[in-house]
């Protein structure tokens, strides 16, 4: 930039041959102190705070120069700001004219970007030495032992509490020997069907054998009325 020594990281130049528009890539820490309270509660606002900085810095001086800067601002885990996808969907739109051929190009593009991004966190992660006795090796406290866990509290159990006596009503008095309102009712034991007796036959016991005939009784003390004779 003219009078200054700042470089930027990308310049798209015009049809013209001027500069159009120019382009600063920065990498953001989502876990530093100043932005990991506001990025538990809302995504992005590392690479928010990131490009932010970039734009105070950058935005006067090129806007005097009549040029556009686009801060662009992703997070260690891929996320990206709100101007880098402003910057990719103006890419889209010059690529090429068709909806499903710019959707096709936004998709390749925050593939691309993100893949960047994990593989260059990844080489850092490496690139750390593992062992605290090495050179530049993070010293971690050694394992403590885990303590056992406070017992629960115990609970008496529960034991429902007697029903209250309710008040007398005012007919009580007439029936001494009433029960109480709460008192369960009596249920009368259930009364089984009767007896079924086969009918007897004329002339049979119940176990079937014949009865002795009855013999009939003559009174021969009268006698029949006679004709009278002629």
């Amino acid at each position: 930039m003219l009078c200054s020594e700042k470089r930027p990281d990308i310049v798209l130049w015009g049809a013209n041959g001027s500069a159009h528009s120019l382009i600063d890539v920065i990498t953001s820490d989502p876990t530093m102190p100043n932005v990991c309270p506001r990025g538990a509660v809302q995504t992005g606002t590392a690479a928010e705070v990131a490009a932010l900085s970039k734009e105070r810095a950058w935005t006067a001086q090129a806007e005097a120069q009549g040029e556009t800067f686009y801060p662009l601002a992703i997070e260690a885990g891929g996320t990206l700001n709100a101007r880098f996808h402003e910057f990719l969907q103006l890419l889209a739109v010059a690529s090429s004219p068709s909806p499903a051929e710019r959707a096709a190009f936004m998709a390749f593009a925050l593939q691309r970007v993100r893949a960047v991004s994990l593989k260059g966190t990844c080489a850092i992660i490496l690139a750390r030495p593992v062992s605290r006795t090495a050179p530049g090796g993070v010293h971690r406290r050694g394992a403590l032992p885990l303590t056992q866990p406070k017992p629960r509290p115990r609970v008496a159990a529960f034991v429902s509490p007697p029903p209250r006596p309710q008040p007398r009503a005012a007919w009580a008095g007439a029936f001494p020997d009433a029960p109480p309102p709460w008192a369960p009712l009596a249920v009368p034991a259930p009364v089984g069907p009767p007896t079924h007796r086969a009918p007897q036959m004329p002339g049979l016991s119940r176990n079937g054998a014949p009865l002795p005939s009855p013999t009939p009784h003559v009174n021969t003390s009268e006698r029949p009325p006679q004709p009278p004779f002629r």
